[in-house]
């Protein structure tokens, strides 16, 4: 079974030689010395590999393919590994799939306003934790899968600050018991990872008393380039709601 592809994330510096990395887990009950491992793009076929190596049962392992895909088209490409192997007696499982969107780098000011359903193409996140409620329009957490909420990457420039606006709505009551929201915002260079990235604004214990409210962050960074804001939770009850940001120039 081929579980997840591991290698690939949503940006706008995605080239023609992407690396794929993908996890195979051998969920029969006997080893496995020898299988293939196919790699299509957007429904076209890429590469077939054989993989030489023996699998015991319940093990895993990463395969990263020699030959790369091309991400460089600006959309949404649709990547799949899937594992051909003889004898093979449950084909259901054989197939991973990831979307991965080569996005435009958004310039100053950028919105995201998930009063629009159709904005949460602005974002992308790993795992089932986070997803659209369509009752408050906003992007929400359920506490599942601890993964940041990444934006589309956005032009700044050196030695210039930037206004952050925040829309959210965290935690809840009952019966007289709070159950709090703790999650961070921070802002870093894209292809860096999410935890090295600065802290703009930061809750812990926040309870918004069901109400939507407005929080403003500053943005600075040293060098020009392309930099994303995340949305990450610390600890949750699963009432984390962000119903927009946005990100303009600050007047000096």
């Amino acid at each position: 079974a081929v579980t997840e592809i591991t290698s690939l994330e949503t940006s706008t510096a995605l080239t023609d030689s992407e690396v794929v990395t993908a996890t195979v887990v051998n969920e029969g009950t006997l080893p496995i010395s020898s299988f293939n491992l196919k790699l299509t793009v957007d429904d076209i076929e890429v590469a077939t590999e054989t993989v030489n190596q023996t699998l015991e049962p319940d093990a895993q392992m990463e395969y990263t393919f020699t030959a790369k895909a091309d991400l460089s088209v600006e959309g949404v490409h649709t990547v799949a590994v899937e594992a051909i192997a003889d004898g093979d007696g449950d084909e259901s499982n054989n197939t991973a799939t990831i979307s991965v969107t080569h996005f435009a780098a958004a310039d100053i000011p950028y919105t995201v306003d998930f009063s629009d359903e159709s904005q949460t193409g602005e974002c992308t996140w790993k795992g089932n934790g986070w997803s659209y409620n369509m009752l408050n329009g906003a992007m929400a957490f359920d506490a599942t899968e601890y993964h940041p909420l990444v934006f589309r990457g956005m032009n700044l420039e050196a030695g210039k600050s930037y206004l952050l606006g925040l829309t959210y709505a965290a935690g809840y009551e009952l019966f007289g018991n709070y159950y709090p929201e703790e999650f961070k915002v921070v802002c870093g260079h894209e292809g860096t990872p999410v935890d090295e990235w600065d802290e703009v604004l930061s809750y812990d214990g926040i309870y918004t008393e069901n109400y939507f409210v407005y929080d403003e962050g500053i943005v600075t960074c040293e060098q020009s380039g392309v930099y994303s804001i995340a949305i990450v939770p610390i600890k949750s009850s699963g009432t984390l709601f962000i119903k927009n940001i946005n990100v303009a120039a600050k007047l000096e």
